[in-house]
């Protein structure tokens, strides 16, 4: 069954589900979970549940930065190697003076304090950043190969 028809047969076997008896509830949801595939349980909550929309349609943290301030955040970002936003966040505002200071950035005050909030701000764009990079196949080491491949080249001899 696709997502369109499992959502039509949903809301025609909700009413009834919902005005149903215990023991009818039992007999709805085994024929339920055999027409679509579905756990019991998942199907308990695919009936119970109402077609809310989000309002936003984003799930998360609302975003508190636009374009600038996430390509100051990305060369600042790949200035410290790649660093993860907990461990980078720290070292942002003295690292936002010193890459202006050297032109490698050009923002307003304004941009910089938004890059000095909170860390909890800047994990959303450094995960995106980072899942990014990832994909993009310049990312191919597991962890340990980098230490093997650098170990194997180096003469000890």
């Amino acid at each position: 069954m696709t997502r369109g028809s499992i959502k039509e047969y949903t809301e025609a076997v909700r009413g009834r589900y919902i005005r149903a008896s215990k023991k009818e509830k039992g007999k709805i949801l085994d024929e339920f979970t055999e027409v679509v595939g579905y756990h019991r349980k998942a199907a308990i909550r695919l009936l119970h549940r109402t077609n809310q929309v989000r309002v936003n349609g984003k799930r998360g943290y609302p975003r508190q930065y636009g374009a600038p301030v996430a390509d100051a955040l990305r060369v600042a970002w790949e200035a410290m190697d790649r660093l993860c936003s907990k461990r980078l966040h720290p070292f942002l505002p003295e690292l936002v003076k010193v890459l202006r200071r050297h032109g490698e950035i050009t923002m307003t005050d304004e941009i910089e304090a938004t890059m000095s909030d909170e860390p909890i701000y800047h994990r959303p764009a450094v995960a995106t950043l980072s899942q990014a990079w990832r994909t993009s196949g310049l990312y191919h080491y597991q962890a340990g190969e980098l230490a093997e491949e650098f170990h194997s080249h180096t003469n000890l001899c």
